[in-house]
């Protein structure tokens, strides 16, 4: 059998697509990195904002991630977003101010998107200037600060930093008003950010499974960087399916959009993890088109920046359509482009190509990565554009096989048990 998916993920993950997708939203060229690198420590390269300025984004001392777009604040308190970084091999964006750009915790690392917090009321500030206590706190235990105090990121623009301040008065679920100043916090009540579309939302523990409620899952962004500490802290956010557009709490269509037929919000997320709803990306960035600033919601609702245009390594990264995935194999054809009347096919989507499971693009030994998620959604994938290792001698020489061509049983070598069909992501598959 044709071992695809284990080759595929190397040619065609996010973390394949990181170097071009970040050099790309600079539009600046890229240093040469060391093997296994993403990019010279220390390197910097330009990035976009939403304001139209220009950020920069900074490649770590490990040499596996570049920070997030750093931005200058807006004018009258709003906050601008931008840029793309890669950390532990997978794709992040960031934004910037409290407001923050949509997170998506990756197993360990974070994602950001393109959501403005949009313009704070009147420009009001937030709550003003630290408090007494110590800046050295946890914002997840709520510990370090003096009584009547809570531990929160001080600062309207990155580089913010952990302080003190009195309690707010805004509780979960309301809205907030986020920071203006380089000292000041939002008004949200202790163990809460003011987030996405400017909300109270829970402070959570991005490394501990659980600790948002149902429907919900931990997010870092830009705006909730990590302390000294060694803790991982996010907001929680509430999860939606990708091919659906549905938000899993309520059943609310388009994410809970306005108005579901042009909707403002859409489903992104961590391919090994979880989709949260997010503010919307660019309406006309759907498949094939390659999101301006390479965030995960730079994408149309029902589409997101998965893979490659190609094997070639300098191939840029592009908007890939969600679809509803179903058996497919020489003997069953019927559903390459996606579930057969489901709603949900590559066509329904305006998208060329096969429907795939997204198992073919996990990473399947992630401690994070659940099997429910992979064998359940799909992307879009038109196999004559990529190619992968045959003979095993490390040359991409094939081009990848449709699945309509693919065996429901295990024929081809090497015989592991799993079918032909299944190894091509045509197929759910048992392990």
């Amino acid at each position: 059998m044709i071992p695809l998916f284990r080759t595929f993920p190397k040619l065609l993950t996010l973390g394949a697509a990181l170097t071009t997708l970040a050099g790309f939203a600079g539009a600046c060229s890229e240093k040469s990195s060391p093997p296994g690198q993403a990019c010279a420590a220390g390197q910097q390269i330009a990035c976009d904002c939403l304001s139209g300025n220009k950020g920069v984004q900074i490649c770590a001392t490990d040499g596996k991630s570049y920070g997030a777009c750093q931005c200058s604040s807006g004018a009258g308190g709003s906050s601008s977003v931008g840029g793309s970084s890669n950390v532990g091999g997978m794709l992040t964006s960031g934004g910037s101010g409290p407001s923050g750009g949509v997170g998506v915790a990756l197993g360990g690392t974070s994602a950001g998107g393109t959501s403005a917090g949009g313009a704070m009321s009147g420009g009001a500030a937030g709550m003003a200037g630290a408090g007494g206590g110590p800046t050295d706190c946890n914002p997840i235990a709520q510990s370090g600060c003096l009584q009547g105090e809570r531990c929160t990121w001080l600062g309207a623009a990155p580089p913010l930093r952990l302080g003190c301040v009195p309690n707010g008065t805004v509780a979960l679920g309301e809205t907030c008003v986020g920071a203006v100043g380089a000292d000041e916090a939002d008004n949200c009540a202790a163990g809460l950010r003011c987030g996405d579309e400017l909300v109270c939302r829970k402070i959570c523990d991005n490394a501990t499974e659980g600790s948002c409620s149902a429907n919900h899952l931990c997010t870092r962004t830009s705006s909730t960087p990590s302390p000294n500490g060694g803790s991982d802290p996010g907001v929680c956010w509430e999860t939606c399916n990708p091919v659906t557009q549905v938000r899993d709490a309520d059943q609310a269509p388009a994410c809970g959009s306005p108005n579901p037929g042009t909707p403002t919000r859409g489903c992104y997320g961590d391919i090994n993890r979880g989709f949260v709803c997010a503010s919307a990306g660019n309406a006309a960035n759907v498949a094939g088109s390659m999101p301006a600033n390479g965030s995960l919601n730079s994408c149309a609702p029902g589409f997101q920046a998965l893979l490659r245009s190609s094997s070639a390594p300098q191939s840029p990264t592009i908007c890939a359509a969600f679809c509803a995935p179903a058996p497919t194999s020489s003997v069953q054809p019927g559903n390459a482009g996606g579930l057969f009347s489901s709603g949900h096919t590559c066509a329904n989507r305006g998208a060329p190509g096969e429907c795939r499971y997204l198992f073919f693009l996990q990473d399947m030994f992630a401690p994070l990565s659940p099997t429910s998620l992979g064998n359940t959604l799909g992307f879009c994938f038109v196999p004559s554009n990529y190619q992968y290792d045959s003979d095993n001698d490390q040359v991409l020489d094939t081009p990848y096989p449709s699945c309509t061509t693919l065996a429901p049983t295990d024929v081809q070598a090497p015989l592991d048990g799993e079918p032909d069909n299944a190894s091509g992501a045509c197929a759910p598959i048992t392990r």
